[in-house]
């Protein structure tokens, strides 16, 4: 399974008061949390996590996932704002409208469950099994966000022959079952599956600035699986990347600079599955203008690929192609 979004920019109106704005490029966009989408789920509505939110918002109205959210019927309103349905939404649509910039927070569709909020995989849980059951969800620890607020500044000059550019993110998606030719999880492994999918479909990676889980690697070939293994070993914790000013402009011939992020979703297991295949989207909330962010994610067997870039750096239908090899499924022609 395959799909591409793109996502148009508009005022944010962040659930949070007080907090930058999420617009791509800004600081707001630098700290913004990750878009996940799961389904399809029982029982979960839209008035349910409303409900779940302002039962935890009894319980602890200084709980990080409230972001010092007001009282009484000002909560209401804030809560109708964060909360929105999203009818007859898929995973790719529901990606697509919660990753520009807007006031939603949790957009629920007919099946799947869209949330953009600074939250690890215990209180996601707890969130979603406490709006399918009515209930007012547990104040979990949330831990603060790591790293220091950057600086925004200029992008630095680039030497390379450029063209005109405006940010537009967008997602590919791709499942490999249990059955399928999937890679191995292994970061060296996925790395290099990955790096190779890009080159095949005629986007090479960059050697340069690689992230994997957090690590920054030395230059390498990235579809070296000796190379990617010895660079791992020497690589370095990753700092957060500097916030600058929107650029204008790009490399005329830009290559990827590849960020892999591998995770474990095997806590979401004991959510109120419905029948069909499960959908497990992690949408990186930033994304440089020559990046391609790479989310993989287990879940009840199967490995979830989102890769997060700009469309208008790289053809989106190239990058759905790429992870469609990664994922061990065939890719169609490039024509």
């Amino acid at each position: 399974m395959v799909s591409v979004s793109a996502r148009p920019a508009r005022r944010d109106r962040p659930f949070r008061r007080g907090r930058p704005a999420a617009g791509v490029g800004s600081v707001g966009a630098v700290l913004s949390p990750a878009v996940r989408v799961v389904g399809p789920l029982r029982g979960v509505a839209p008035d349910g996590v409303r409900a779940a939110l302002a039962g935890l918002h009894t319980l602890d109205p200084r709980h990080p996932l409230l972001g010092g959210a007001p009282d009484g019927d000002a909560l209401a309103r804030r809560l109708r704002t964060a909360v929105r349905a999203a009818p007859g939404a898929g995973p790719a649509e529901l990606a697509h409208l919660l990753l520009a910039p807007g006031a939603a927070r949790v957009l629920v569709g007919d099946a799947h469950v869209a949330t953009r909020l600074a939250a690890p995989e215990p209180m996601l849980r707890e969130l979603l099994l406490a709006a399918a059951q009515r209930r007012a969800a547990r104040p979990l620890p949330v831990p603060p966000p790591r790293g220091c607020r950057p600086a925004v500044r200029p992008a630095p000059p680039d030497p390379r022959p450029l063209r005109d550019w405006h940010p537009r993110p967008a997602t590919a998606t791709a499942v490999a079952g249990p059955g399928a030719a999937a890679p191995g999880t292994g970061a060296a492994a996925l790395t290099v599956r990955v790096a190779r999918a890009l080159r095949a479909v005629g986007l090479p990676p960059h050697g340069v600035g690689a992230v994997v889980d957090g690590r920054r690697l030395p230059a390498a070939d990235l579809t070296d699986p000796a190379a990617v293994a010895a660079a791992l070993r020497r690589a370095r914790p990753a700092r957060p990347d500097p916030a600058v000013v929107p650029p204008s402009v790009v490399a005329a011939e830009p290559q990827p600079r590849l960020t892999l992020r591998r995770a474990d979703h095997g806590l979401l297991a004991d959510l109120p599955w419905a029948a069909g295949p499960r959908a497990d989207v992690t949408a990186a909330g930033h994304c440089p203008p020559e990046g391609v962010v790479v989310a993989a994610t287990t879940l009840g067997g199967e490995l979830h690929l989102t890769a997060t870039f700009h469309a208008t750096t790289f053809p989106a239908e190239l990058v759905a192609a790429a992870l469609r090899l990664a994922a061990g499924q065939p890719a169609p022609g490039r024509g």
